[in-house]
């Protein structure tokens, strides 16, 4: 990856948080996460936000909660969990051409696994809050 010119102030690293969902290794920025807790049914599944088919099964599954919208928000995501700091210069933009998820930023290898990185902001923006009721 090419640094911007006068580009100096990006970190050199950022911590960032894998798990599976629907089969598929993601990571978010650990500091989008507000809190890790046990798995909670009302939790809605990141699987389900991103079209791919979700285990029902809560054994082996975390909820992690992200602010949202309009406050915070529980999602459900399987392990295993991961936390670990990504070098910038092992993330790779996602092509302009590649059928995706508008909130997939780019791909990395974390321990010689490529997972694609999510944009928390992006998956979330259009959910209702915790309080609203869906489709309103």
């Amino acid at each position: 990856m090419t640094a911007l010119p006068g580009a100096t102030d990006a970190p050199a690293a950022v911590s960032v948080l894998c798990f599976t969902a629907g089969g598929v290794r993601f990571a978010v920025a650990a500091g989008d996460v507000l809190a890790l807790g046990e798995p909670a049914p009302a939790a809605r599944p990141i699987a389900a936000l991103l079209g791919l088919v979700d285990d029902d099964e809560l054994d082996g599954q975390r909820t992690l909660t992200v602010r949202g919208p309009g406050g915070r928000l529980d999602l459900r995501v399987d392990g295993p969990l991961v936390l670990c700091d990504l070098g910038v210069d092992h993330v790779v933009s996602a092509p302009p051409v590649l059928h995706r998820s508008p909130a997939v930023l780019g791909f990395a290898r974390v321990d010689g696994e490529l997972v694609q990185l999510l944009d928390l902001g992006a998956l979330v923006a259009d959910l209702p809050s915790p309080d609203e009721p869906e489709g309103s």
